[in-house]
């Protein structure tokens, strides 16, 4: 669409015609512009504004979210990811090293395309072996911007699944994911602190049923499957004590891995819904208090703590602008879903 070009033929109608038509065009080229400017190009986190939420649910176009950022790679791009499929992409990636930047591409070659064949002296593309799934979703830009979540780098991942990708401005991050030189990472942003599990770890399953225990409000859960044992019995708990504790399942999960799960968290009294269409329910994070958000690439199963290579970032501190957005998306959850 040349908005430009429609603007103007509108602003010319609305100088030539009386009455309410010329202003409802008006307004409807406006409105398209506002599509176009928040979905197609969407904002990276910088060091004024170092964290940034990416939602397809909240009209974040991830597709363009992840081209966009890979185009803006100034000198390199790392990027860690269970699935990379998308030929949009596939092609941005080789275009960009092509152009002078330095890339790393590593997958899971279960759930990934074969990149190693396009491999060249700026890019290198690895598929990677672990005792489960290498399960991260990471991109990393020009050592000090990353891109985590549970959104996969496939057409259908960026396009039709809902997802939550938080974008994150620390060098010392970066620096961290280029070489951990253990599982944690603790980081502050402005204020805000923050920590970045590597799993599997016991220290990350341990930290996050602590901030469960703890909390005194509320609780509520976005998750694609959702098994392990402690982690229903921490969010039962916290129902007993009188946490409002509220979930979002996968409907597909929810009639298999999750099953139990479900059954589990009805018998005491806890909401569960789930998701209407075919699409999933890909979510990965819970919000604690309005206060701390746990997101990352890790599912609530046993495998992801023990046995996958995952991630967990834990988030304190949020802001007004932050919990509005992650109120905002829970909402939007619950309005698409229904109650198991």
């Amino acid at each position: 669409m040349d908005w430009q070009q429609s603007f103007k033929k509108c602003a010319l109608r609305a100088r030539k015609s009386k009455g309410f038509l010329p202003l409802i065009l008006l307004s409807a080229v406006l409105f398209d512009i506002y599509v176009v400017t928040s979905t197609v190009s969407p904002t990276l986190p910088s060091q004024k504004n170092p964290i940034v939420f990416y939602s397809n649910q909240k009209n974040t176009n991830l597709k363009q979210l992840y081209i966009s950022a890979i185009k803006r790679a100034k000198k390199s791009f790392y990027i860690k990811t269970y699935g990379i499929s998308d030929p949009a992409i596939i092609k941005t990636l080789r275009t960009r090293t092509q152009n002078g930047a330095q890339g790393t591409v590593l997958y899971d070659a279960s759930a990934s395309t074969a990149l190693n064949r396009y491999n060249h002296p700026n890019l290198i593309c690895a598929p990677q072996k672990s005792r489960g799934l290498m399960h991260q979703k990471i991109v990393m830009l020009d050592e000090q911007t990353t891109l985590l979540g549970s959104t996969n780098l496939t057409t259908q991942s960026l396009r039709m699944h809902a997802n939550l990708t938080i974008g994150l401005f620390s060098p010392t991050l970066a620096s961290f994911l280029l070489n951990p030189p253990s599982n944690r990472c603790d980081f502050t942003l402005n204020t805000q602190k923050a920590t970045l599990h590597l799993l599997p770890s016991k220290d990350a399953l341990a930290e996050l049923l602590t901030l469960l225990n703890r909390a005194q409000s509320t609780i509520y859960v976005a998750m694609f499957t959702f098994t392990h044992p402690e982690l229903i019995a921490a969010l039962i708990s916290a129902k007993q004590r009188g946490v409002t504790v509220k979930i979002a399942l996968d409907r597909s999960s929810s009639y298999g891995a999750s099953k139990k799960a479900l059954a589990s968290m009805k018998e005491h009294g806890i909401p569960v819904k789930v998701n209407r269409g075919a699409e999933l329910l890909h979510h990965k994070w819970a919000l604690i208090d309005h206060k701390i958000l746990a997101i990352g690439s890790a599912n609530w199963t046993k495998a992801a703590f023990k046995k996958n290579e995952d991630c967990l970032l834990l988030l304190y501190d949020l802001n007004k602008q932050q919990q509005h957005f992650l109120n905002t998306l829970w909402k939007t959850l619950e309005y698409e879903a229904q109650e198991s």
